[in-house]
């Protein structure tokens, strides 16, 4: 019987863990010189380059991130560690991942006029670059003449 559910929970356990691409250790780095070896591919999957990561998944590459949460200010465990470390809506994505949204249509500009029939005069007399009428007025008023669009 208990060799049963051993066997159950191993199948169950490398079923699981054979959906994501990651490393059960964090030295792999140091060991891929081995991953011609089986122990390697499976301890190192991701390293050894036996599997390819889910880019349209935010995981942890490593099985052992959670226990090294304390040490998200390091850049490298932050990248071996997205998920624990909150890292996910900054990963990048790769670059054959094409952008699915939609462009935002544009909204055609006002054509550039003068609401008033002053303007010439109004701008001989600085209207345009003074001050003392707000850029919102000038617009309203001579976007035109005023050279505002």
């Amino acid at each position: 019987m208990k060799y049963f559910i051993f066997l159950v929970f191993s199948i169950f356990s490398t079923t699981v863990c054979s959906e994501l691409c990651v490393d059960n250790f964090m030295v792999c780095d140091e060991y891929k010189a081995q991953c011609d070896e089986v122990y390697y591919q499976r301890n190192c999957a991701l390293t050894c380059g036996v599997c390819s990561p889910d880019p349209n998944q935010c995981y942890d590459f490593n099985t052992q991130c959670p226990s090294y949460k304390d040490t998200c200010n390091d850049s490298r465990f932050r990248l071996i560690c997205p998920k624990t470390c909150g890292n996910c809506e900054t990963t990048v994505p790769s670059a054959t991942t094409k952008s699915t949204k939609k462009p935002t249509p544009t909204t055609p500009k006002p054509p550039c006029k003068d609401a008033s029939p002053n303007c010439r005069a109004w701008a001989k007399d600085g209207f345009c670059h003074n001050k003392f009428y707000p850029l919102e007025k000038r617009k309203e008023n001579c976007a035109k003449t005023c050279k505002l669009c």
